[in-house]
């Protein structure tokens, strides 16, 4: 019991420091652009960190899996921010992540819960009775035959919920690839897979044959839908945040134009003033604007500025250490 509360509560505490530091569009607080364009300086994907959330436990898995693909580059993100700061020091919650990633037993339980997340990823609330008698019984499948995920040979016919690839061939293959190194996952992995076995016999009760769940109709499930959140967040940054999420390759002038055709009755004026002609022309200078790549430019530049800051410091700090040291040796 002790193992599995541990592996959930660090893996939250990790996921969630990620996600204040990464994901976090106040500058003052987080470094949720710096690390996207850094990413994409790298040549890795350039896409924001996932949002968390403690409602949507699968969210937490996919944070942690972008750890371990990048475990590297992200340190070495840690490093870039710690240079590029006047006192060279990464401040309590950076500080705090950087150590994690450093910590054997932090990865031991991150490699635990992306191997648990190959099975949790499918999960769905509208599932039926039987799909969750099936997930039950593939989990004590895997507690009882521990070599179908740590074997030498492990397919996903066996490995995985249902028999279909995971979600994120390439953070399994990240965990497959580290796991050699961690002495203790096996057992925090199998502690991991019985406590969810135990919460979901506890849990499915409600959708047993003859209860509620099971005799609604397809019509009363789908109008059990609900908003994750209910923030609906209306002001002119909330409506930023929600236009970035839902469409997160947007740029900031495409936005702007966005949002300035919606005031002023532009549609209004555009239905009476332009022609076929016109629209040809602003569709023409649309994709031209998009064709310069304005805004991954205006990334790549402020990166490739800050790192060159981050050299020049180093290069002064070393300078000045050699300096102090030649100072120090006594005169002949």
């Amino acid at each position: 019991m002790v193992q599995r509360y541990r592996v959930l509560v660090m893996v939250l505490i990790v996921s969630q420091l990620l996600l204040r530091i990464f994901n976090n569009k106040d500058k003052k607080k987080g470094q949720h652009d710096t690390y996207c364009w850094y990413m994409e300086n790298i040549g890795l994907v350039a896409s924001q960190f996932p949002d968390t959330s403690n409602v949507r436990f699968q969210s937490h898995i996919e944070a942690v899996e972008v750890v371990l693909m990048d475990h590297q580059a992200i340190l070495k993100f840690l490093e870039f921010v710690r240079d590029k700061k006047d006192h060279w020091k990464l401040n309590h919650m950076e500080l705090n992540l950087y150590k994690a990633l450093h910590c054997s037993k932090t990865m031991t339980e991150v490699v635990a819960i992306v191997w648990f997340g190959g099975q949790a990823q499918s999960l769905s609330m509208c599932w039926t009775w039987d799909h969750y008698t099936e997930l039950k019984q593939h989990l004590k499948l895997i507690f009882t035959n521990p070599e179908l995920i740590f074997g030498a040979n492990v397919a996903p016919k066996t490995a995985c919920f249902g028999g279909r690839l995971c979600f994120n061939p390439a953070a399994m293959a990240a965990a497959f690839k580290l796991a050699s190194k961690l002495e203790h996952l096996c057992p925090i992995t199998l502690a991991l897979f019985q406590g969810a076995l135990n919460k979901w016999e506890s849990f499915t009760t409600e959708y047993a044959p003859g209860g509620t769940i099971h005799q609604a109709s397809t019509e009363e499930h789908d109008a059990a839908w609900m908003p994750a959140i209910n923030d609906a967040n209306k002001g002119a940054l909330g409506i930023f945040r929600l236009r970035a999420q839902d469409k997160p390759t947007l740029s900031m002038h495409q936005h702007n134009a966005i949002t300035q055709f919606c005031h002023n009755d532009t549609q209004l004026f555009v239905d009476a003033t332009l022609t076929s002609e016109d629209f040809c022309h602003a569709m023409r200078l649309v994709r031209e604007i998009d064709s310069t790549g304005l805004e991954k430019k205006c990334h790549l530049e402020i990166i490739q500025h800050e790192e060159g800051e981050i050299q020049a410091k180093r290069q002064r700090v070393a300078e000045a250490a050699e300096g102090s040291t030649e100072e120090g040796e006594p005169r002949g």
